[in-house]
C-alpha cells in the first residue's frame, strides 16, 4: 500500500514542479509589466507637472516684468499718460518669446 502511494506521488512530482515553474514565470512577467507601467505613468505625470509649473512660472514672471516696466516708464518719465489716454499708454506684457526665462 505504501509503495503504490509513493509511486503515485513520484509520478505527479514532475508535473507539480512544472506547474510551480510556470507559476513563477507568470508572476515574474506580471510584476515586470506592472513595474514598466508604473514607470511610464510616473514619467508622464512628472512631465505634465513640470510643463504646468513652467507655464505658471513664465506667466508670473511676465506679470512681474510688466509691472516693473510700467513703473520704470512712469518713474523715468518716458510715458506721460493723462487720464484720457491711459488706455492707449499701457504697455503690453512681455510675450513668451521675449521672456528671459526658458524652461
Amino acid at each position: 500500500m505504501k509503495d503504490a502511494r509513493r509511486r503515485g506521488l513520484i509520478r505527479y512530482l514532475p508535473v507539480l514542479i512544472l506547474f510551480l515553474c510556470y507559476l513563477a514565470v507568470c508572476l515574474g512577467l506580471f510584476f515586470w509589466q506592472v513595474g514598466n507601467a508604473i514607470e511610464k505613468n510616473t514619467l508622464q505625470s512628472l512631465r505634465s507637472n513640470v510643463q504646468r509649473q513652467c507655464y505658471h512660472f513664465r506667466s508670473m514672471l511676465d506679470i512681474q516684468f510688466s509691472t516693473l516696466e510700467s513703473l520704470a516708464d512712469h518713474m523715468g518719465g518716458r510715458s506721460r499718460c493723462s487720464p484720457q489716454t491711459i488706455s492707449t499708454c499701457s504697455t503690453p506684457p512681455y510675450g513668451a518669446e521675449n521672456s528671459p526665462v526658458r524652461c
